[in-house]
């Protein structure tokens, strides 16, 4: 009678694994709010929407010194306080 209680739970379980794993997902597109107070910076691909942040590596030379700081592509703003000599 166990086995039977085991193998019916086992059989029920695997059954709304299968089911919930063809349930459709929708998606409404809601419209961006110009106040939100972040400033959108121009994308490569305007296709491709990255859902972290890019940061990159920005570079400058000041009397011959390399300096460098992190610029977050996403948000617009400078990551480090202050820029750090190379």
């Amino acid at each position: 009678m166990k086995k039977f209680v085991k193998r019916s739970l086992c059989m029920l379980f695997a059954l709304l694994m299968m089911v919930s794993a063809v349930v459709c997902v929708s998606a409404e597109e809601v419209p961006v709010d110009e106040n939100d107070g972040v400033q959108l910076c121009a994308l490569v691909d305007p296709d491709v929407e990255p859902m972290a942040d890019v940061i990159v590596w920005k570079y400058k030379t000041v009397n011959g010194v390399l300096y460098k700081r992190r610029w977050n592509e996403t948000k617009c703003v400078w990551v480090d306080s202050a820029w750090i000599k190379v």
